[in-house]
């Protein structure tokens, strides 16, 4: 169990301190509340003595007493009824607060990793439920802790009665609880302020009086009162009236009750000695005609007078142990317990039993009678059937087992007393059996999570919201990232559940958020029925609902959703339009680059531009860097990709949905922010963007949606996630809430986080995970630039070995600037070769090689520049070119890379985005027929 305020001797000294009632008369009272405190109230918190007396054995031998604690009762007061009493119970669990949980590192034991877990070194919730426990227990008859020993009575100087203060006191009648007799309990009447010395004999004594001031403020505790109250109690006490009230209670207690309470022991100490006496040879008799029988073999019907001699050894041991008399009073339990035994009063017995093992604890705590506490706990459950007393004996017990290291005992013992019949009691002892786990000396991570989940439920079960959540969060931490996906779930449903009741919005959504985010386990799905997750999606959606519209900030934007999975890495980037289509059928765009496309061959693209910028623009091949239009995860991207302004950028990202139900995506637009250029000025909208519409992500489906960004204007476009809304089909919503309204639509975003390939090139680099930069989705975006389109006519699919033909091209500039240069690099040079119309060809070119002159380079070249008329085309115009194809000789399919460069006009700056066209030539050559070569 966890820590207590209390150690076990103070709270067993607690749990039976003698009680002293009080009958105050109304003018009394009636003072006192001027402080907001009845009389009793008002002296409460003082009665703990903090000197050291002493008390008189039935010997003579006087015994030292510290720390004497008396309760003062108003005589009236009625324990309260059990449903009453329950009320009281549950009230005083949820009211009072707890402290901050602390980091406690559990170590690795066996297969088991070393654990860093939150726990409450402290419960005290289970402090304040086990001392209202105790004080709203009804006296019994077979004990007398709960029974008065002594009376009191209390007037005020002001009271309007005729006679002396004295006469109004002592015209008080006397009361005690029930089961008290008055030649146990004698009146006293201390309280007085005026009362004079008078004769012991008939059980008064005198006590200095109580002056009461009104003015300066000092505050005192009040017990069992409700939290949150705004009244100030004690408020019209000055410090000497405390100091007075201090020294009243240690003078009633000097003067008054230790020597009542010897008087009384001696008297019962001569009752008993002479009544064993005479009872002694009746007793042994008794015993060997009866047997020695064990508690389950008969039910408890004996009944004792008040005077009967077991009572009155069983009172003596209690008086005896109220004031700490604690060897004595195991010699008298002892007693009383073979009495009991042979009587087969089992009730009687159990306790005699419980007393006896904790008086040796108090006198001996290294050596005492377990067995004790053990056979007693049984026989109220099992034979008694009086649960009260079998729990109060469990909250005893396992305090002296905590004492003495045994943790795991202690356990067992809070185990017993979970049942059915009270989910708040199940809920305490339960928590109480997991922290013995957690604390004893070998500790037991697992069995504190399963005990501490019990707790969560019953503490549900008994309207407990705040504590099953509590218990719940600490259970978790054990469960969690071990891959017991179904607990896990579990937990997380149910943190949901109470934090949603408990109007927490916050902490709900980020339970049910765990629950159905499938980020780290993508299996999860397989493990819950299709119903259940559509039960967790739908208390998600409707707390994320909720939260949105009550505590989000919308000045931050859209809050994250778990739900679809976003593959970031698969995310790429197309920069340009694609080409325009011809308005004729017979013409086809050159096929550029697009997101339909099989992926293309890289390395042999990189090496013809490669040769294009060492060719004209006379750069190192060592510090050349491929110009990326299309960015994937394959492609090098540590360097900001460039795209020039009102030419659009088309991002995919790979939505998935892992769960086996669909889901609803809608309004899905891409999150991004844009800085302008140094020294342009912010426009309203810099940056035009689409909106994919709604669809239907399938279960178990994955989705590629495109969305698109047009700059307007120069600088920088940093996209950094996608906002989209989500709800349930409209049918599966209907279908689990058993409503036909129109299902609840969320909306939220989820950031795109992209990383370059692994680096392992340092040693830190190799012992760690660092990554390169990955800039695909940082545009910047420049000037506006020219645009080239190209158009070929009826490319011929299917060609015979060596045949030779050609097609018509079109090359047009459809951008607002001019193009100064036209390149072109083919791959394979023997076997295509453009030619500009009306220009004249060389002598050596591809139609006129001989089979023997092909593979001669010299002749032919991978690199042509394409003249251009006026050394420009100008926006809107258009260039007529030729295009001839030399299958090869041999059958086979054949594939050739066309890279069109070209530079547009009037453009400066230090940075400028290389511009080229990508065209990939394929078709078949197949053997000619003998038909064919006639």
């Amino acid at each position: 169990m966890a820590q207590c305020k209390l150690s076990p001797h103070e709270y067993i000294q607690n749990a039976f301190a003698p009680q002293v009632a009080i009958l105050c008369s109304e003018d009394a009272d009636n003072l006192c509340l001027k402080n907001n405190l009845r009389f009793v109230e008002l002296i409460q918190p003082f009665c703990r003595l903090n000197s050291e007396i002493r008390i008189a054995d039935p010997a003579g031998s006087t015994v030292p007493i510290r720390n004497l604690r008396v309760v003062f009762e108003d005589m009236n007061r009625r324990p309260p009824q059990p449903t009453l009493g329950k009320k009281l119970l549950s009230e005083v669990v949820s009211s009072t607060p707890w402290d901050r949980p602390v980091t406690r590192t559990i170590g690795a034991s066996g297969t088991r990793e070393a654990l860093d877990l939150e726990l409450q070194q402290t419960t005290p919730w289970f402090e304040t439920w086990r001392d209202t426990f105790l004080h709203v227990q009804y006296p019994s008859d077979h004990e007398f802790t709960k029974h008065y020993i002594a009376s009191g009575a209390s007037s005020s100087e002001t009271s309007s009665g005729t006679g002396t203060p004295r006469e109004d006191v002592s015209g008080l009648p006397s009361r005690v609880s029930e089961g008290d007799t008055t030649d146990n309990t004698e009146p006293i009447h201390p309280l007085s302020p005026t009362l004079h010395p008078v004769d012991e004999k008939n059980g008064t004594y005198d006590m200095p009086g109580v002056e009461i001031s009104s003015d300066v403020p000092v505050m005192v505790n009040r017990p069992n009162m409700v939290v949150g109250t705004a009244q100030h109690h004690g408020g019209c006490l000055t410090s000497s009236d405390v100091d007075r009230i201090r020294i009243f209670i240690h003078e009633f207690c000097v003067r008054s009750l230790i020597p009542h309470v010897e008087k009384q022991i001696r008297y019962l100490n001569e009752v008993v000695t002479n009544r064993s006496r005479s009872k002694s040879l009746l007793s042994a008799t008794r015993r060997w005609l009866v047997g020695n029988k064990s508690p389950g073999s008969a039910t408890n019907s004996v009944i004792y007078s008040s005077e009967a001699t077991e009572l009155q050894t069983r009172r003596l041991g209690d008086l005896c142990f109220m004031f700490g008399l604690y060897e004595v009073a195991y010699s008298y339990y002892h007693t009383a317990k073979n009495d009991f035994k042979s009587d087969q009063a089992w009730l009687y017995f159990a306790g005699a039993q419980e007393m006896a093992a904790l008086a040796a604890f108090m006198q001996n705590s290294s050596d005492y009678p377990k067995r004790y506490l053990e056979n007693s706990l049984q026989t109220y459950l099992n034979v008694c059937k009086v649960y009260n007393f079998a729990i109060r004996s469990t909250l005893l017990s396992t305090e002296v087992l905590k004492h003495c290291g045994e943790f795991g005992e202690a356990a067992m013992m809070f185990i017993k007393l979970t049942s059915e019949e009270s989910d708040l009691l199940s809920a305490l002892m339960l928590e109480q059996a997991a922290h013995c786990f957690i604390n004893s000396q070998r500790p037991l991570p697992r069995k504190y999570a399963f005990h501490m989940t019990l707790a969560g439920h019953r503490f549900s079960k008994a309207g407990q919201r705040s504590h099953s959540l509590r218990a719940y969060k600490q259970a978790f931490q054990v469960y969690a990232a071990h891959g017991w996906v179904l607990a896990e779930d579990h937990i997380h449903f149910t943190l949901g559940k109470q934090a949603h009741h408990l109007k927490q919005l916050t902490e709900g959504l980020e339970a049910y958020t765990n629950l159905v985010d499938q980020k780290l386990k993508k299996n999860a799905s397989s493990q819950q029925s299709p119903s259940q997750q559509i039960t967790y999606i739908r208390e998600f959606i409707n707390i994320f609902h909720q939260y949105t519209e009550q505590e989000w900030n919308s000045s931050n934007g859209a809050p994250c959703l778990p739900l679809p999975l976003i593959e970031s890495q698969a995310t790429r980037v197309l920069l340009g339009a694609p080409q325009d289509s011809p308005t004729s059928q017979d013409w086809i765009p050159a096929s550029h680059l697009s997101l339909d496309a099989p992926p293309a061959n890289n390395a042999r693209w990189f090496a013809l531009e490669r040769e294009v910028i060492e060719a004209f623009h006379s750069l190192n091949s060592m510090t050349f860097k491929p110009n990326l239009q299309l960015l994937t995860n394959d492609t090098p991207n540590t360097d900001s990709p460039v795209v020039p302004v009102n030419e659009p950028v088309l991002v995919e990202i790979i939505m998935i949905n892992p769960l086996s139900l669909n889901l609803v995506i809608s309004d899905v637009r891409l999150v991004f922010t844009f800085e302008p250029a140094e020294g342009d000025e912010p426009s309203d909208a810099p940056v035009k963007h689409s909106i994919h519409t709604e669809f239907v992500l399938a279960a178990g489906a994955q989705e590629p949606v495109r969305l698109e960004l047009i700059p307007s204007a120069p600088g920088r476009i940093l996209v950094k996630g996608v906002i989209y809304k989500l709800s349930l089909p409209s049918d599966a919503s209907a279908a689990s809430s058993g409503s036909c309204s129109a299902p609840v639509v969320i909306e939220g975003q989820q950031k795109i986080e992209v990383k370059g390939p692994r680096l392992n090139n340092t040693s830190t680099e190799k012992c760690s995970a660092v990554y390169a930069n990955d800039k695909r989705l940082d545009i910047t975006v420049l000037p506006p630039m020219s645009r080239l389109s190209v158009s070929f006519h009826d490319i011929p699919q299917i060609m015979s070995c060596g045949e030779l033909c050609s097609t018509d091209a079109v090359i047009t500039n459809i951008g607002p600037c001019p193009i100064s240069k036209l390149k072109l690099a083919v791959s394979y040079p023997n076997h295509v070769y453009m030619e500009i119309k009306d220009i004249s060809l060389p002598k050596k070119h591809v139609c006129v090689l001989r089979e023997n002159e092909a593979a001669d380079s010299r002749i032919t070249n991978r690199l042509t520049s394409l003249p251009l008329e006026n050394g420009t085309i100008n926006s809107g115009e258009s260039i007529q070119a030729k295009l001839w194809l030399h299958a090869p000789m041999s059958p086979g399919a054949f594939e050739v890379e066309l890279l069109f460069y070209y530079d547009s006009a009037g453009v400066v700056g230090k940075k400028k985005a290389v511009q080229m066209i990508e065209h990939n030539l394929t078709g078949t050559v197949r053997k000619q027929s003998p038909q064919a070569q006639l």
